[in-house]
């Protein structure tokens, strides 16, 4: 049973490691504070015994259409367009292999897609999700679920919001 929480100081982040320095990193130095300032959402991921064994960050993001690959490109306007981006997602090496880093990309894909079906106008409008993998593996990783590179930026990747709406029906 796993858990998806906003992060809190009354978390223990010193427990965390993963491959990544980088991303080790930032969970105990920046996640806290970029989500009490408001720069990006972080929420983690604890297991029965609450301990955290992963996480992930988001926030508002655009994209302009000349740097969207050309199957992204169709139909969009020739100015900036709303998006949201992953920019990090990382699951602890005590859990390596047991699908935690699938949750994570799902639990967050979840959010995006409510957030993105709220019309009310309390929400900005987005039509894409981007992420900016961290290395080739993460990479591959991200295309198994439908995400495409960026021809002059292949470190980034976009995945169109009704396509993980219709994934999700």
């Amino acid at each position: 049973m796993y858990q998806f929480l906003p992060i809190d100081s009354a978390m223990d982040l010193k427990v965390f490691s993963c491959e990544e320095d980088s991303l080790t990193t930032y969970l105990h130095r920046f996640a806290l504070g970029n989500h009490k300032k408001g720069i990006a959402t972080s929420i983690v991921c604890r297991n029965a015994e609450e301990r955290i064994v992963g996480y992930y960050a988001f926030s508002m993001a655009q994209v302009a259409k000349e740097s969207l690959p050309p199957q992204a490109a169709t139909g969009i306007p020739n100015y900036p367009i709303g998006a949201i981006r992953i920019g990090r997602l990382a699951r602890c090496t005590t859990v390596k292999g047991q699908g935690i880093g699938a949750l994570l990309l799902r639990d967050c894909l979840r959010k995006i897609v409510k957030l993105g079906q709220t019309k009310d106008g309390s929400v900005p409008g987005f039509r894409f999700i981007l992420v900016d993998a961290k290395n080739e593996k993460a990479a591959l990783f991200y295309e198994t679920y439908g995400f495409v590179r960026f021809v002059e930026k292949p470190d980034t990747l976009v995945l169109a919001l009704s396509t993980v709406i219709a994934a999700a029906r």
